[in-house]
């Protein structure tokens, strides 16, 4: 078990913390989710990138601030293909004066890697009160990882739990710090499984050509390659299809690329009923 020490300033009073590599007990009352709330599993396909929430609670008696959080989420390398940061979208630790995610790092377990997010709620006194972090016992979003799924094709249909608590070099394992105590709180942690139901590809409904737009060009071109022209430049071999599958270019989402599609494309540039693209359900976009 090793240890480290970490210094974290908020005004003028300076907090020492050891982050010790293993098991820390959880501090009652304190909480953290990955994923779903409830636990649930997270569909997921080949190849997507992810966003996965994650859920904080603080005592339902407490009100005392969280001033400062170390989050880190480590994931399985056999799973997860890469780590792509975060978001804080509109919430409350989004405002704190300093948050971010730290680049990721091999984690302390062979085979998987750690990334951390971090934040402090001031730097400088004084701190703001619409920015204190108690939730009453509620369930309030923290921020959301964004990964990206392995292609790997033996994941297919298993509930997998790639998911674990992290420990980076620098910040250690997960802590938090409150205002006025100054102190330190190790939260429960749980986390969703996923399960892996089929494959995505990298591509734009409708976008045959490969141009990044969808409109009446890739119809010329899809006909010009229906009469022996070269085939779209983009395939999704991994899709569950006869191959190579041209999954941009099946707009009427049946799983196949024909000249049905062209009247189909040709349809919806000409009417204001169809509001978009179809696509197959086996091979839906990444992105």
């Amino acid at each position: 078990m090793k240890s480290t020490g970490a210094a974290i300033v908020f005004g003028t009073a300076v907090l020492l913390l050891t982050a010790v590599a293993g098991a820390q007990t959880p501090t009652p009352g304190y909480f953290m989710i990955y994923g779903n709330r409830d636990g649930s599993p997270i569909p997921v396909r080949l190849g997507q990138r992810i966003e996965i929430p994650l859920w904080g609670a603080t005592p339902p008696e407490a009100t005392d601030s969280i001033i400062f959080m170390h989050n880190p989420l480590s994931t399985d390398d056999a799973v997860i293909f890469s780590r792509l940061g975060g978001f804080f979208q509109d919430t409350l630790v989004g405002l704190w004066e300093d948050v971010s995610f730290h680049s990721p790092t091999p984690d302390t377990i062979p085979g998987r890697t750690n990334q951390s997010m971090i934040g402090f709620a001031y730097v400088l006194e004084p701190p703001d009160p619409h920015e204190f972090f108690y939730t009453t016992g509620d369930t309030v979003l923290i921020c959301t990882f964004s990964l990206r799924i392995s292609m790997d094709t033996t994941l297919l249909g298993d509930t997998l739990y790639p998911f674990g608590s992290g420990y980076d070099w620098v910040s250690g394992g997960g802590n938090w710090v409150n205002q006025n105590m100054l102190q330190y709180i190790v939260p429960s942690v749980s986390f969703s499984p996923i399960v892996i139901s089929g494959t995505s590809c990298n591509y734009i409904p409708g976008d045959t050509n490969g141009d990044g737009v969808a409109n009446g060009i890739d119809v010329v071109f899809g006909v010009n390659y229906f009469k022996g022209w070269p085939p779209p430049p983009r395939t999704c071999p991994m899709c569950p299809q006869r191959h190579p599958f041209y999954a941009a270019g099946d707009v009427n989402g049946n799983c196949s690329y024909n000249g049905i599609d062209i009247t189909f494309f040709v349809n919806f540039l000409k009417s204001s009923v169809m509001p978009y693209l179809l696509f197959c359900p086996a091979c839906p976009p990444a992105e």
